[in-house]
């Protein structure tokens, strides 16, 4: 158990099931590893509701080593893994392909290539890049030559790295890769295996802009603000913003074009769906012409009559599909017939014949999913379900319904849970066998399965935490009402009352409570509301216990407690007291938990810096709540002295903590140019923040000197004249940019990149900071971890105290992921200046860093290297970025420009 949870108490199976994410996630971390676990996280990574959870349990699935105890459960993680890799959420489907990484199967290849070819969200696509070498290595050479025309550069440049590492050691492999048609990609790999590397050339743009010249800028920030004040602009030059990154651009463009209703901009916005791996636009697009209603039909017509436009037949179909738009269907079944890969989304205007005419591997699941809703059930028992666990077990459902109870009977020795848990529920349910073999099932489906009233006080001791909530329900669905209940039912109630889980305790608390008075009354001081109300619930309604409450209560309270006693019994006596009396209850009778709280630790002392003419001084390390940090990193961080702390709205558990710090400095932001949205970014943030100042306000990713002109700067210095900011600055990769604002506006900070990989700020932009008292918090120190890598790399520490070593520099961010990180990087405040030997070897490290062509020599040092190794490796130092994995999104449209309300609803694909 890590520090960040010692605190917290044990860990049970309970807490898989309980209704605070961190409890889950943390149970998933720390609970020992044995098949009971393993088949646990198979249910939370199918069911749970939070993506999150779901992503720690395929991690967790991921370093499960069971050989031990299980060899052949062992064999069926990476099965679950490959069935869970359709979840909607990509950082679900970026855990499972990290898990099918460590676990190594070859079974997985066929999967991982699909979301390779296929998947829409960029970092996800580059996971299964790396997943797909350290699976089949050299084998898939033509997948990863494919990646190498992705549209999307991150994911062609792991290909490169994947391929640089397989020609290395592999001189066929090489051969077999030169081949290929020449791109810039290709042209920079071949480089790498030559005696000198090359810079990537750079691609030609392609076609001319319709944008007017003031909607080039190269800050969206600035686009957005420009578009918000004009209405000028054609619809159809307006299409070629639906791919931008900055979400407000491409969401006001989609909210344009669909107001003008321009067919010819509607039509050129399907264009983009024949490459939805481009980031963000496929949704954008299908989002705009999802919620134009009506006159949706006229631009579907026209996607499905044109023969090679799959993307746009696919959105086409999907359309007509969930709006029930019959005129299409004819056209839409007709393009399906032709081309295999729109037939998945044609599925319901088949007939039950085509459907099985369709049924290739790729299909059958979803097929037998829409036959079954048809209730046609004999063309679903028709279906080859050989290799597929989950149509076999809808066959089953089928056989059922229609009386074939021999294949349902010989399921029950089905080697896949889902068959032989659909066929154990039949049989038990019509009373063909009572269940007592299937209760001993290794797998909780099928135990929960063979649940029912007689046998439900048994599995109230289940190691799996599903199957006691369905039989703790069992048992109150029989018994809630009576009178008494057999010993073994009131054993079972008693055992229920102790569990871990707060559902669970409360539920027993609708038995009968004969058995199990002084259990239920100890639970009117649980610290759980939901089983006290539950508790209360239940005395209220028994019959004729005056006597034993009587008893129960001999001693006045305050007095001596029962034997029974428990923690809270005290609270229990006096209500019990009041009640015999015909007193009014005590309000105590939900008491508040009694917490000890943590005791206050006096930050350590560090030397502090003023930040620029602004009037405050800030520890010189900054922490980002931007992974997420647990609190008690963020604790470990406060003890260590830090009180500057770079903050967004969805970092919660900063917010959280950041509450009673008044004290503490907060920068924040706006991705927004237009004065009036940046203010409404500041009131968010205070509201949020709970504060009526903020320390430090940036105009987020700046890159274009209309950002940050005088203009700009007047429109929000009211801002800091009115008290809500004390600091006004921006952020950039720019340095001349930045120099020349500071120098034409009273710009009180700049957020900048600087490394040893990235030095250019020493000489171009802190010599006049430092002349104008411009506070500079640099960013990046670490260059995405590149700095770490290669022959005598420095540690994290050094690398903040490399920028924290240059005069003019206030302060630099680190954004840690878990608290043994906080604890490496808060060593800097003790020492935060470095010698001048050590920074000259930073200095000369990060010139390697820094030339592509040295990061591929780092690579290819030992060419004998394993390539799944190698893999192994990237997939480690690449995760997901951070302003990615939370997903918000797209707004919901006007009721007056939304026909089809229900539209959203109904479409599954998303």
């Amino acid at each position: 158990m890590t520090a960040d949870d010692r605190d917290d108490g044990p860990v049970t199976m309970a807490d898989l099931v309980a209704e605070a994410r961190r409890t889950r996630k943390r149970a998933i971390r720390h609970l020992r590893a044995e098949p009971e676990l393993a088949l646990a996280l198979r249910r939370v990574l199918y069911t749970d509701r939070d993506a999150e959870v779901r992503a720690a349990a395929a991690h967790r699935l991921g370093e499960l080593d069971l050989e031990p105890l299980a060899a052949s459960l062992a064999g069926s993680l990476e099965s679950w893994l490959v069935e869970a890799l359709g979840d909607h959420a990509p950082l679900v489907r970026d855990a499972i392909l990290r898990a099918l990484a460590k676990r190594g199967s070859r079974s997985a290849v066929t999967a991982v290539r699909a979301v390779v070819e296929t998947d829409r969200v960029w970092w996800v696509r580059r996971t299964a890049v790396y997943t797909l070498a350290a699976l089949a290595g050299a084998d898939e050479v033509p997948a990863f030559k494919a990646v190498l025309f992705d549209p999307f550069w991150r994911v062609r440049h792991a290909a490169v790295k994947v391929l640089a590492v397989l020609g290395a050691r592999d001189l066929d492999v090489r051969d077999e890769v030169i081949q290929a048609p020449a791109t810039p990609a290709l042209e920079f790999l071949r480089a790498s295996w030559g005696p000198v590397a090359v810079e990537a050339p750079a691609r030609a743009a392609t076609g001319t802009s319709l944008l007017p010249a003031a909607l080039l800028d190269p800050d969206p920030a600035v686009v957005t603000a420009r578009l918000l004040e004009s209405r000028d602009t054609s619809p159809v030059a307006l299409v070629e913003m639906l791919c931008d990154p900055h979400a407000p651009l491409r969401i006001l463009a989609a909210e344009r074009i669909a107001e003008s209703q321009d067919h010819a901009a509607l039509v050129a916005a399907l264009d983009w769906l024949e490459e939805p791996r481009v980031p963000h636009v496929a949704d954008t697009v299908e989002y705009l012409l999802d919620h134009l209603g009506d006159p949706a039909l006229a631009i579907a017509e026209h996607a499905l009559a044109q023969p090679t436009r799959t993307g746009a037949a696919r959105w086409a179909i999907a359309w007509a599909v969930a709006t029930h738009s019959e005129t299409l269907y004819d056209a839409a079944l007709e393009r399906a017939r032709t081309d295999v890969s729109l037939r998945r989304f044609a599925l319901r205007l088949a007939s039950n014949d085509e459907l099985l005419a369709w049924a290739d591997g790729s299909l059958t699941d979803a097929i037998a999913i829409e036959l079954h809703e048809r209730h046609a059930y004999d063309a679903l028992l028709a279906l080859d379900t050989t290799h597929h666990p989950a149509a076999a077990a809808l066959q089953i459902d089928a056989a059922a319904r229609g009386d074939d109870w021999a294949r349902v009977e010989a399921a029950l020795a089905d080697p896949h849970h889902g068959p032989r848990a659909i066929a154990t529920r039949w049989v038990v349910r019509t009373h063909r066998q009572d269940g007592t073999a299937q209760l001993r099932d290794p797998d909780p489906a099928v135990r929960e399965a063979a649940l029912t009233a007689d046998h439900a006080a048994a599995l109230v001791a289940d190691p799996d935490p599903w199957v006691v909530r369905a039989a703790i329900e069992h048992l109150v669905v029989a018994w809630h009402g009576h009178s008494d209940v057999p010993a073994t039912v009131a054993h079972a109630a008693q055992r229920a009352l102790a569990s871990t889980d707060p559902w669970v305790r409360a539920q027993a608390c609708r038995l009968p409570i004969t058995g199990q008075l002084e259990q239920v009354i100890a639970a009117l001081a649980d610290p759980d509301e939901m089983v006290r109300s539950a508790a209360l619930d239940a005395l209220e309604h028994a019959q004729n216990l005056d006597t034993r409450l009587r008893a129960i209560t001999a001693s006045p309270p305050g007095g001596a407690n029962p034997p029974h006693s428990t923690s809270g019994s005290d609270v229990a006596r006096r209500m019990i007291h009041a009640w015999l009396h015909g007193d009014a209850l005590p309000a105590v009778a939900t008491p508040p938990i009694v917490t000890t709280p943590r005791a206050p630790r006096a930050p350590a002392t560090v030397d502090h810096r003023a930040f620029g003419r602004a009037g405050f001084t800030v520890a010189p390390l900054a922490i980002s709540g931007a992974f997420d940090l647990s609190p008690a990193g963020l604790r470990t961080a406060a003890d260590a002295g830090v009180n500057l702390w770079f903050w967004e709205p969805a970092y919660d558990n900063l917010t959280r903590f950041l509450h009673p710090r008044a004290a503490d400095h907060v920068i924040t932001g706006s991705y927004h140019a237009d004065a009036r949205s940046i203010e409404a970014d500041v009131d968010r943030a205070l509201r949020k923040l709970r504060r009526d100042t903020l320390d430090v306000l940036l105009l987020f990713w700046t890159r274009s000197p209309a950002r940050v002109d005088p203009a700009a700067y007047a429109a929000i210095a009211h801002l800091k004249r009115s008290g809500k900011v004390r600091a006004l600055g921006f952020s950039t990769h720019h340095r001349d940019l930045a120099r020349t604002a500071i120098e034409t506006s009273p710009w009180d900070v700049v957020m900048i990149r600087h490394s040893a990989a990235h030095p250019g700020i020493e000489t171009e932009l802190l010599p006049t900071a430092r002349e104008l008292g411009t506070a500079v918090i640099t960013f990046s120190a670490l260059t995405y971890g590149r700095m770490l890598s290669g022959p005598h790399a420095p540690t994290p520490a050094d690398c903040y105290r490399y920028s924290l070593s240059q005069p003019g520099v206030t302060a630099c961010i680190s954004a840690p992921r878990r608290r043994d990180e906080v604890v490496e990087n808060v060593d800097v405040l003790r020492t935060p200046i470095l010698a001048p030997e050590k920074l000259a070897a930073l200095r000369e490290h990060g010139l390697g860093v820094r030339a592509e062509n040295q990061r591929f020599n780092a690579l290819l040092r030992q060419p004998t290297r394993d390539a799944a190794a190698a893999a192994r490796e990237l997939l480690a130092t690449e995760l997901p970025p951070s302003d990615e994995v939370v997903q918000r999104p797209l707004p919901r449209p006007s009721p007056a420009r939304t026909a089809r309300t229900n539209l959203g609803k109904t479409r599954t694909r998303r």
